[in-house]
């Protein structure tokens, strides 16, 4: 079996991914787009008051994989692009 090179979860077929890598469809975007606390603009790229770690990362009450969905939703509501 496949898994993702992100997340490390089993690629199911049923799955949307990347052909020619080794990712979910999600967690390729979460790569290229970054966590969602960067798209929320609330890590030391935007915020250069903050000190020590910021809320850049994903959120630690997920798993990466939910954290990469997260971001991808983000992504595309703050883009006003489809999920589909």
């Amino acid at each position: 079996m496949t898994t993702c090179g992100h997340c490390h979860e089993i690629l199911l077929d049923s799955e949307r991914h990347h052909m020619m890598a080794a990712f979910h469809h999600e967690c390729a975007v979460r790569l290229v787009a970054g966590s969602l606390g960067h798209i929320q603009k609330k890590c030391t790229c935007y915020r250069t008051e903050l000190a020590g770690p910021a809320p850049e990362d994903d959120p630690p009450n997920m798993t990466v994989r939910e954290a990469a969905l997260a971001a991808y939703l983000e992504f595309n509501r703050t883009r006003n692009v489809g999920t589909a």
